[in-house]
């Protein structure tokens, strides 16, 4: 009991960070507070789960306990009505065709309640990243998270050629979607940010980036097209 306490203790901070980085891409209705009780319950489980023996990191492992916790958190307030889903669903289906007025206007909405719809869009969004493998958050990437290889040469070079299938997918994005990746992991600029930067709402750049993370998931899945 005393050495799970500890752990915990430890790796507060870690839960705290990522709380934060969570609710930095929702609505300020979201409460940090409610993720970081989430992210200790499955920081819990995590301790409780980890075995020394099968996984490299126990941060790495943790990391995937506690996002988990806190979207499962997310999801069981579904504090997002149907009628709303729908307009976020249409709102993307727009914005594939018209800018962001267009859209507004076609939507007939007022500006605060189309604010209001991409402010719900975005936490949608965010919610539907959970999986995500490549480029999660704390900025931690795919390749950070791979097991130490220096005692197996063959497992050094796989790392090295997964090192390159990443490099080479990240080239092979659109301009704009590579854009939204590197101002959101590389610059850690938040959604507002980025679309005051690219001159697009957060709504827009959700959706680049979740089809941007979804191309390079896509490519590293079938490495063997990098080299065609």
């Amino acid at each position: 009991m005393k050495v799970t306490e500890s752990l915990i203790r430890e790796h507060i901070p870690l839960v705290r960070r990522m709380a934060r980085a969570l609710a930095a891409r929702l609505p300020h209705s979201v409460d940090v507070e409610d993720l970081v009780a989430a992210g200790l319950m499955g920081l819990s489980q995590a301790i409780e789960r980890f075995d020394p023996r099968k996984a490299n990191s126990f941060v790495s492992f943790a990391r995937f306990r506690i996002r988990g916790a806190m979207m499962d958190e997310l999801r069981a307030e579904d504090w997002v009505p149907k009628k709303v889903r729908h307009q976020v669903n249409r709102l993307e289906q727009l914005l594939f065709r018209k800018d962001r007025e267009g859209a507004r206007k076609e939507l007939g909405l007022t500006q605060k309640k189309f604010q209001e719809l991409e402010s719900h869009a975005s936490t949608l969004r965010a919610m539907g990243q959970d999986t995500t493998v490549v480029l999660e958050d704390e900025r931690t990437s795919v390749i950070e998270n791979l097991p130490d290889t220096h005692d197996d040469p063959f497992a050094e070079v796989c790392r090295h050629s997964l090192e390159a299938a990443v490099r080479e997918a990240l080239r092979q994005l659109p301009e704009k979607e590579a854009a939204v990746l590197r101002l959101s992991y590389f610059e850690e600029l938040n959604l507002k940010e980025i679309g005051q930067r690219l001159g697009i709402s957060e709504s827009r750049v959700c959706q680049l980036r979740g089809r941007a993370l979804a191309h390079v998931k896509e490519t590293l899945a079938h490495p063997l097209d990098l080299a065609a």
